[in-house]
């Protein structure tokens, strides 16, 4: 497929109608488009409440709108999300384009891979408005400030804008944020401009790990109403009922019976409250988790996984490679296993988590491809060339007809 002025932006166009394509007939079929009573209360709150993470993306929804409609709150985030998509979707092109012709068909057929399957992608529009739609656009955003020096800056506040979403994700895109930064300063050549990244990537890490640890010690005592006056609001927004997520996420409220709650609110020391709900949120993952959930994703997404880490490990072994690239190409691919035990220690979600580290091993790749391609690109064209065809396409049949829950 070569793109001409004349079919200019021709990926572009084909990831827009494969994407719509398998979101309608395989995603659409399995979970009808709409707004999750889950989700629906992330877009009813905003800081009045109380500084806290899990508050960002309502706030920055009642600041723009006064409509807190199911329908009003769903179009938006479609809106928001078609238009991050579209930002990747040009990318991705950008890439292929990059790349060597006799490459290219590799690179866009890990693509759809990348957009489809296991990855985070299908799992946003399962769970449309979802929390984890915000890292991945704020992530997304970051990667675009990360293409200019004169946005580098702007890396620290939009991944602090990951930890207001959720603090969790100081184990899963904060760490992709730095080491794609800290990679970055390894392919340029100015060395004003690689103390530079190296700066923006230790401020990022420093205040992400002390706006993270604030929210775990301090969250609970921002709160500006008991969780009766917060239901209330709620409800005089729009949403029916009590939201789970928020009584536990944000207030001890006595949803689980294996939680001390009682031994939590009465630990005075926001400091020792905080390890002392850390230490029960441990156990109550451990009783709720369903392991076996994740057993299928995980084996669907380890032949790609595999591939990369396979490319990884070879150009690592590459002569007049640094020290601290090496380092870092060898973190991309420790991250993904590392997210996924890291996370599910804290959270029950598996398959939630292993989508994140899937799509953020091959976004890692893709970056790093998009530097050195005359590296790394032959590698895996090489890679490919070795397995039968038949055996791609029999992964692919089953691949892109799977759809996950990302509660599951």
């Amino acid at each position: 497929m070569r793109t001409t002025e004349k079919n200019k932006h021709s990926y572009v166009i084909f990831f827009a109608l494969l994407f719509l394509a398998h979101n309608y007939v395989v995603t659409a079929s399995l979970n009808p488009l709409r707004l999750s009573d889950v989700c629906y209360p992330y877009f009813l709150v905003d800081f009045s409440m109380g500084f806290c993470s899990k508050l960002l993306p309502g706030a920055i929804y009642n600041f723009l709108f006064d409509n807190t409609s199911r329908v009003a709150v769903f179009s938006y985030n479609t809106f928001i999300f078609i238009a991050f998509v579209l930002v990747v979707f040009v990318m991705l092109e950008k890439l292929i384009l990059r790349v060597g012709y006799d490459d290219r068909k590799n690179f866009f057929c890990m693509s759809i891979l990348f957009l489809t399957g296991i990855s985070v992608f299908p799992m946003c529009v399962y769970k449309m408005g979802s929390l984890d739609s915000y890292w991945i656009y704020f992530t997304i955003l970051s990667v675009v400030f990360l293409s200019d020096r004169r946005l580098y800056l702007l890396i620290i506040p939009s991944s602090l804008m990951v930890i207001m979403v959720n603090f969790g994700g100081i184990f899963v895109y904060i760490p992709f944020i730095i080491l794609l930064t800290i990679y970055k300063s390894t392919v340029i050549q100015e060395k004003s401009e690689k103390y530079y990244l190296c700066v923006v990537a230790a401020i990022t890490t420093v205040l992400s790990i002390l706006l993270s640890g604030y929210f775990v010690i301090y969250e609970q005592g921002n709160l500006v109403y008991t969780f009766e006056e917060f239901t209330q609001i709620l409800n005089n927004r729009g949403y029916d009922g009590v939201s789970r997520y928020y009584a536990t996420g944000l207030y001890s409220e006595p949803y689980y019976d294996t939680v001390d709650y009682a031994g939590i609110n009465g630990i005075e020391s926001p400091i020792y409250r905080a390890l002392y709900f850390v230490f029960q949120r441990f156990l109550l993952t451990l009783k709720m988790t369903a392991f076996e959930k994740g057993v299928l994703p995980f084996l669907v997404s380890s032949p790609t996984v595999v591939v990369v880490i396979y490319c990884f490990n070879k150009f690592i072994k590459c002569h007049g490679i640094s020290g601290l690239k090496k380092f870092v190409l060898f973190c991309m691919s420790a991250m993904f296993f590392m997210s996924i035990a890291i996370c599910i220690i804290f959270s029950s979600d598996v398959v939630r988590f292993i989508g994140h580290a899937y799509s953020l091993l091959i976004a890692s790749f893709f970056y790093v491809v998009y530097y050195e391609r005359e590296n790394i690109s032959g590698i895996l064209t090489a890679l490919i060339k070795k397995i039968p065809k038949a055996v791609v396409f029999l992964y692919y049949l089953m691949y892109v007809f799977l759809v996950f829950d990302p509660e599951g």
